[in-house]
């Protein structure tokens, strides 16, 4: 019985030496920060859409990542993600009557991402893609005045959705243990609730330190 279990495992490792070796790889943990260039959301409510601005902000994030030894060139990461732009007041008139929409989008989102990376030298170049979800709050300000009457009105809702990503840049070692990472990405997603649809799409540039164990 002794033989047939040494004998299975040696099989077994043969044909599938990957199992065994999988987890000899590079590990890192890396903070991002960065800031939003042009985010945008454009509202779908009963077939009408209208585009609205978001204010630009920073960026937080962290992400832990696994490079593999058989592909030193490919990594996998799992990224936490945070942004809260403000909705960029949008006015609109008729006569002396006029009404100001306004308010604040949060969107926390979890992503896995698949990055190659040049894996030679002090600069290393990358690209890579993301998909994951995002908790998205929208909460909107209505003021204003109708027929010489002030109004207001306050709304909000909330949707977890799919979220993607696309990157580009560069790692930069600073020593055997630490990097910087500098970098671009393209970010959306797509909430929706009742019969409103909101798509958020952003450019962001990023900064990263990373320690790798």
């Amino acid at each position: 019985m002794r033989k047939i279990t040494i004998l299975s495992m040696v099989f077994i490792m043969v044909l599938f030496p990957f199992t065994f070796t999988v987890f000899a790889g590079d590990y890192y943990v890396e903070g991002i920060g960065g800031y939003t260039i042009s985010p945008e959301a454009t509202f779908e409510e009963s077939g009408a859409s209208f585009d609205m601005d978001l204010d630009e902000t920073f960026f937080i994030g962290l992400k832990l990542g696994y490079s593999f030894p058989e592909a030193n060139y490919f990594s996998l990461e799992l990224e936490y993600n945070y942004i809260k732009p403000d909705i960029e007041t949008m006015r609109t008139t008729s006569g002396s009557d006029w009404l100001d929409l306004g308010g604040d989008v949060k969107v926390s989102t979890f992503m896995v991402n698949g990055i190659l990376e040049y894996p030679e030298g002090r600069i290393r170049p990358y690209i890579g893609a993301g998909i994951g979800v995002s908790a998205v709050d929208v909460d909107l300000t209505l003021s204003g005045n109708i027929g010489g009457s002030s109004v207001s009105a306050t709304g909000s809702g909330d949707d977890t959705c799919l979220a993607w990503q696309v990157l580009v840049g560069t790692v930069v070692t600073i020593n055997e243990q630490w990097s910087a990472d500098i970098g671009y990405r393209y970010f959306s997603s797509n909430p929706e609730w009742e019969n409103l649809e909101i798509d958020i799409k952003t450019s962001l540039v990023t900064f990263g330190l990373r320690y790798s164990f």
